[in-house]
């Protein structure tokens, strides 16, 4: 449930965009397509990261990415993370 105010974009289709720099802190981004997406130094502080796909995404540079976040997601084997965090398991088709 997204809180009056908050900014949202779930489901949004952004696979293979170019977000880098972009301010996406405490945005739902619940079920966004952001596989193979460019993240790099992207705030994603407090971003509702649940059941979005990060396949192929490079968030090795983010900020304020948590590993509570990315357990919400669904990441593949070519996703970069921070260094510290690992992803949660693949997506089952």
């Amino acid at each position: 449930m997204r809180l009056p105010g908050k900014p949202g974009l779930p489901k949004a289709r952004l696979g293979g965009a170019n977000l880098s720099e972009a301010e996406l802190g405490g945005v739902e981004l619940s079920g966004a397509e952001l596989s193979g997406a460019n993240l790099t130094g992207v705030n994603l502080g407090g971003a509702d990261l649940s059941g979005a796909e990060l396949s192929g995404a490079d968030l090795s540079k983010t900020n304020g990415l948590t590993q509570e976040q990315l357990n919400s997601a669904h990441s593949d084997d070519q996703t970069r993370l921070p260094l510290g965090l690992h992803g949660p398991h693949p997506i089952s088709h």
